[in-house]
């Protein structure tokens, strides 16, 4: 897997964001950019197979999806390949 879309320098880098709400900011500023791009069917694959993500389910009320933010840890090492 290639290093997707400048994962840790945005500027909501460190902050839980919901999944749609990255693929929305990663189509509005990178619109070449797709899952597909990453042999993924959606982002948030993408953003689990990278290990560049915490990523972590969350449910509020009626609203049900899955939270990311950049892993300062991570060493990329599952986006190379």
């Amino acid at each position: 897997m290639q290093r997707p879309v400048e994962a840790s320098s945005d500027p909501l880098a460190g902050r839980w964001r919901l999944t749609r709400d990255r693929a929305i900011y990663i189509a509005e500023h990178r619109p070449e950019q797709t899952p597909h791009k990453y042999g993924c069917s959606n982002w948030a694959e993408v953003f689990e197979k990278s290990g560049l993500f915490d990523v972590k389910p969350f449910s509020v009320t009626e609203l049900r999806g899955r939270v990311i933010r950049t892993n300062p840890g991570a060493k990329n090492e599952k986006a190379r390949g």
